[in-house]
C-alpha cells in the first residue's frame, strides 16, 4: 500500500508505527517527507489523523490521483524506453500524475533517473506486459519462435490478469526447469537464446498492484500536501515524524537537503512537538529509541546494480518540551 519508492520503509512501517504509537497520547501526526506513504498507510491503519507532504510534487500528484480517483487506465499502457526518457528531460509535458507514475514505477531501483529493464531485455518484457494486460500472445509467440504456441494462448485466455500475470511466472519456470531434462540440445540452445527470464517477472505491474492499495487508506483521517517540511502548519498536539534523505546517501537524492538547518528547525520544533526522526547518525543531544534491520536496494547506477547489504535502521527522538 504505497508508490515503490527510493528507500521506501514499507517493510518496517508497521514496527515504526506501534513504537511511536505506544509512547504517544495524540492521535495527529505529520508525516512530513512522506515519500511513498508507506509509514503513513500504517500510521491511518492505527487509527491516526495524518498530514502527509513531501517536497516532490510529481509524487504527491500520483498519491492523489490513486487515491481520489484510483488507478488510471493509461496506467497499464507500456512505456517505452523512449517514453521514459522523455519523461524524464520533459517531466512538465505531462500530468503531474503521469509523470510521477512514470518516474517511481518504470524506473530501476526507483531512482527516477534510469529505465526499468535493459535494452537486451525490452521486447521480452514489453511482449510479457502485452499477454498479461490485454491477453495478447502473438509478441510472445514471436519471441519464442512458436515453439509454445498453444501454452500461450490458453495463458491469453484466462479472464483475470493477475492470473494470467502468475500462470505466466509459472511457465516460465516451469520450461526452464524441465528443458534440463527433456528438450533436446538445439531447443536447449533456442531457450537460451530467447532469456525466458525477462518473461517471467512483470515488475512494472507488480509495482503497480502495490500503488493501487492506496484506493483503499481512508482519505477522512488524510491530508496530503506538497510542501517544504518547515512551511506545513503543525496542529498543537501533533506528533511529527520525518524520514529524512540519510546523510551518508545524499548523492541518491534528487532534491538537495540542509542536514544542518533540519537539525536547528528540529531544535526549534522540538520545545512543542515530539519529533522522531529516522536517519542512521543524529547529533548528540538527539536519542536513539530504536533500531532494526532493514534490507534495502539503493543504488541509481545502472551498469553496477549492486544491492545492499542489511542495514540497521535507527529511530532518533528529540522533545524539549520546558
Amino acid at each position: 500500500m504505497s508508490v515503490p519508492y527510493l528507500g521506501n520503509k514499507q517493510k518496517i512501517a508497521s514496527t515504526l508505527v506501534e513504537f511511536i504509537s505506544t509512547r504517544e497520547k495524540s492521535k495527529t501526526i505529520a508525516d512530513l517527507m512522506c515519500g511513498g506513504m508507506s509509514v503513513s498507510a500504517e500510521f491511518i491503519n492505527h487509527g491516526f489523523n495524518v498530514i502527509a507532504n513531501d517536497i516532490n510534487k510529481y509524487v504527491v500528484a500520483l498519491e492523489k490521483q490513486v487515491i481520489e480517483q484510483g488507478i488510471p487506465k493509461e496506467y497499464y499502457d507500456w512505456v517505452s524506453s523512449d517514453k521514459f526518457k522523455d519523461v524524464v528531460v520533459n517531466p512538465d509535458n505531462y500530468e503531474p500524475h503521469y509523470t510521477g507514475y512514470v518516474l517511481t514505477i518504470w524506473s530501476f531501483g526507483n531512482s527516477m533517473d534510469y529505465y526499468l529493464f535493459g535494452l537486451d531485455k525490452e521486447d521480452a518484457k514489453r511482449a510479457a506486459h502485452e499477454i498479461v494486460v490485454n491477453g495478447d500472445w502473438s509478441l510472445i509467440d514471436d519471441i519464442t519462435n512458436h515453439l509454445f504456441t498453444e501454452d500461450l494462448k490458453y495463458i491469453a485466455s484466462m479472464f483475470d490478469m493477475n492470473q494470467r500475470r502468475l500462470a505466466l511466472n509459472k511457465w516460465g519456470k516451469d520450461v526452464e526447469k524441465s528443458s534440463k531434462d527433456i528438450l533436446d540440445k538445439d531447443m536447449l540452445e533456442d531457450l537460451k537464446r530467447l532469456q525466458l527470464e525477462p518473461l517471467t517477472r512483470i515488475q512494472q505491474l507488480e509495482r503497480l498492484q502495490q500503488l493501487s492499495g492506496l484506493q483503499d487508506i481512508n482519505t477522512n483521517n488524510l491530508t496530503v500536501s506538497n510542501k517544504d517540511y518547515k512551511d506545513v502548519e503543525l496542529p498543537e498536539d501533533c506528533i511529527v515524524y520525518c524520514d529524512i534523505p540519510y546523510r551518508r546517501d545524499r548523492t541518491h537524492y534528487k532534491t538537495p537537503f540542509n542536514h544542518d538547518e533540519f537539525y536547528e528547525w528540529v531544535r526549534e520544533i522540538g520545545k512543542t512537538h515530539p519529533v522522531y526522526i529516522s536517519e542512521y547518525e543524529m547529533p548528540d543531544e538527539f536519542e536513539l529509541v530504536l533500531e532494526l534491520e532493514k534490507r534495502s536496494l539503493i543504488n541509481t547506477n545502472r551498469n553496477e546494480r549492486k544491492v545492499n547489504t542489511s542495514d540497521v535502521e535507527r529511530l532518533f527522538y528529540y522533545f524539549d518540551k520546558k
